[in-house]
């Protein structure tokens, strides 16, 4: 039942700390205030504002912060055209103040200058509050479905998944099944295939996202569909966390031109057994699908040099999954839909969650400023 004592208001970085201790009580994670400037003041996309949007909004009681949602607004194309994106982030609230949850979405669901709301860590407990305020999944199944290969055996086969895709500390099980089935598949499924084609594959840092990638940004931007911007000074921002390790750029050129890149990140999930990498953005220039088994290769190999047991690619939409899939992935079918959209004008809605439109990989969302660093 809600409380009429519990108010909702915009966050700001004075609730930094508050606000993070709340996050942890449920294993979530919580940004240092340099993390909570770059989140809220150096985003790039802030630009296009005519005023600054909130940080987010906190439920307040007598006895201080009991609900926190995070705005993070992001640049995306749809068909060609740019559109504003306020995506949810870091979503929780107290136990015993659940009751007043609906609150802080309605909140972020009336922000001005805004035309899409999505949200792609959402769970259990917040999949009925997205309902009621009208919000969507994507039609396509793909966006219920992780995929997952094995980096290192050894670690693999001490960790297994849960619904969210992250290692939990129980040994001999790594996808939920007994350990005459983890054999089986150390032994064959769940492997990238070992020989990915002729493509020259180059790792490198964060500070290599130049004017490169600006150029294929473009490029994939003109593509049909609903992509997240791709330019180089957002690239940077997003993978520039202060609170989460570097990210590793995976790079393919032809002729001096930049034609397909990956970004792979280590996770370290709080309470769990050894790190796993994730996939976070794989995609390359329009008739270049060639390209994606090498980066893929390279990806795996990455996961193993860092021992870890895991390689996971979250959901994503359905071409980019079906791809990835073809290429040794064991599909992980998740237990609630963690991908939601609303349009600003409701009845827009389902041209955005209609199947093929979202081309979402891993980066899309909050998924990149929920990565842990070392425990």
């Amino acid at each position: 039942m809600a409380s009429a004592r519990l108010k909702v208001r915009a966050a700001t970085i004075y609730d930094v700390a508050a606000v993070g201790a709340l996050q942890r009580s449920v294993g979530f994670k919580a940004h240092s205030e340099a993390g909570w400037r770059w989140l809220f003041t150096e985003n790039p996309a802030l630009a296009s504002y005519a005023s600054r949007p909130a940080q987010g909004w906190v439920l307040e009681g007598e006895h201080g912060v009991v609900g926190y949602l995070g705005n993070i607004p992001q640049a995306y194309v749809l068909y060609g055209q740019p559109l504003r994106a306020a995506t949810c982030s870091g979503y929780v609230v107290h136990e015993g103040a659940r009751g007043d949850s609906l609150k802080l979405l309605q909140a972020w669901f009336k922000q001005p200058e805004v035309g899409l709301f999505l949200s792609t860590t959402a769970n259990a407990e917040s999949e009925e509050l997205y309902r009621l305020c009208k919000a969507e999944p994507p039609a396509d199944a793909s966006f219920r479905t992780g995929l997952v290969w094995v980096g290192a055996d050894r670690p693999a086969v001490a960790a297994r998944l849960d619904a969210r895709g992250v290692p939990l500390a129980r040994p001999l099980s790594i996808f939920g099944g007994p350990a005459s089935r983890v054999a089986r598949r150390l032994t064959g499924r769940a492997r990238v295939p070992r020989h990915p084609g002729v493509a020259e594959v180059r790792a490198r840092g964060v500070e290599a996202i130049d004017h490169r990638y600006d150029a294929l940004g473009a490029l994939l931007a003109a593509e049909p569909g609903l992509h997240l911007r791709r330019d180089a000074v957002t690239l940077r921002w997003m993978l520039s966390d202060p609170d989460a390790p570097a990210p590793v750029l995976l790079e393919v050129e032809r002729d001096g031109h930049l034609v397909g890149w990956a970004v792979c990140a280590t996770h370290h999930p709080a309470d769990r057994t050894g790190p796993q990498v994730r996939l976070l953005d794989l995609v390359v220039a329009p008739g270049r699908a060639g390209l994606v088994p090498a980066l893929l290769r390279a990806a795996a190999d990455l996961a193993r040099r860092a021992g870890a047991g895991l390689l996971y690619a979250p959901p994503c939409g359905a071409e980019l999954s079906a791809t990835l899939h073809a290429l040794g992935a064991e599909a992980h079918p998740r237990a609630h839909q963690s991908h939601w959209i609303r349009a600003k004008n409701r009845e827009d809605t389902a041209r955005f969650v209609a199947a093929g439109v979202w081309r979402a990989t891993g980066l899309d969302g909050d998924v990149p400023f929920c990565l842990e660093g070392q425990p």
